[in-house]
């Protein structure tokens, strides 16, 4: 209940309740962020597309996107490797020094395992690789957390088809993407400068 989790907030402090909601889980299939029984369908795309574009590069940059998390339209720039690491510092080189770290709690993500960009470190371990998700703010994060709660009750017990089941995927449309023209306006701004940068990073020597 709303409630339960609430008293756990209290207790435990927002950054430790967001961990334990969203840091994934292995043992509830039904339950929320539950991390699978095996590789999916996308990382298994991913790792294939990897293997067979990008056997033989010296430098990759990557960015991904998300949304969800932070302020309505800023987009925080989340560096998943630690902060004194040398992957780190280059990425502070190419994008600045308001670049976060999850492992070094300067960001709003929890520290998160099985993601698809950190399987991207592991899938390229012959090349230099300059990761950063871009992760774009829409609502308050309880907002995003009750759309994901209900979408988890849909797909396990809910009607797709029903009233409520259209109703819960709005909720989670609403969740994940602002629908406004201001909203896209700042994606597509701090998109197209995180882009160029990484274009003159891979340029470095």
């Amino acid at each position: 209940s709303i409630a339960t989790l609430m008293a756990y907030a209290q207790k435990h402090g927002m950054a430790a309740f967001q961990q334990a909601i969203s840091g994934g889980q292995y043992a509830h299939p039904k339950g929320i962020f539950f991390g699978g029984s095996g590789p999916t369908w996308s990382r298994k795309t991913q790792s294939a597309i990897f293997r067979g574009q990008l056997a033989r590069a010296g430098k990759v940059a990557i960015i991904d996107y998300h949304t969800g998390l932070g302020p309505w339209g800023f987009g925080e720039q989340i560096v998943p490797v630690p902060r004194d690491s040398e992957a780190f510092r280059r990425a502070e080189r190419w994008y600045g020094a308001s670049i976060t770290s999850p492992s070094g709690g300067t960001s709003t993500s929890a520290d998160i395992s099985g993601d698809g960009l950190s399987a991207a470190l592991l899938l390229l371990p012959h090349a230099e690789v300059t990761a950063l998700a871009l992760e774009i703010g829409t609502l308050p994060v309880m907002d995003v957390l009750a759309a994901l709660r209900a979408d988890a009750w849909l797909h396990a017990y809910g009607d797709y088809g029903s009233a409520q089941g259209r109703a819960i995927k709005k909720q989670m449309r609403d969740a994940f993407y602002g629908d406004q023209d201001a909203w896209k306006g700042m994606v597509a701004g701090q998109s197209l400068l995180a882009t160029r940068q990484a274009l003159t990073g891979l340029q470095r020597a």
